[in-house]
Order: C-alpha cells, then structure tokens, then sequence
C-alpha cells in the first residue's frame, strides 16, 4: 500500500514559546487512518515561530486530506 505525506504549516495568532500542547491536539484530531511523521518548527520573524506537521496518510483512503 502506498503511502502519502501531506506538510502543512499551522501559522499561530500569537507568539508561541511551547508547542507541545498544540501537537498533542493534532495528534487526537487526526483520523485514525493518519499518522504524524514529524513536527518541525520554522521561526518566521520577530519571535514568532510556524509549526511544520507533516501527516502520513494511506494513498487509497478518499476524503483523508480533506478530514484533517
């Protein structure tokens, strides 16, 4: 079966020092079907940090991308 890895950058409202809380709830938010491959962080400017997710999904699931 193969496989596909979906990044998406998560851009926060404010600066953000900590962000093991918002990985846990991208964690419980994806469908079963998905996993996280890793979490990356990319400072952007003036302190303020993105959030990189990138999400292992099935290839043969539909809708997959679109659930998350």
């Amino acid at each position: 079966m193969s496989k596909i890895v979906a990044t998406m950058k998560i851009f926060p409202k404010n600066i953000i020092k900590d962000f093991s809380n918002v990985k846990k709830s991208i964690t419980k938010m994806l469908p079963k079907e998905a996993s996280v491959y890793k979490f990356e962080e990319e400072p952007i400017a003036f302190g303020l940090i993105t959030l990189i997710a990138h999400v292992v999904l099935p290839e043969s699931t539909n809708g997959a991308l679109e659930k998350i």
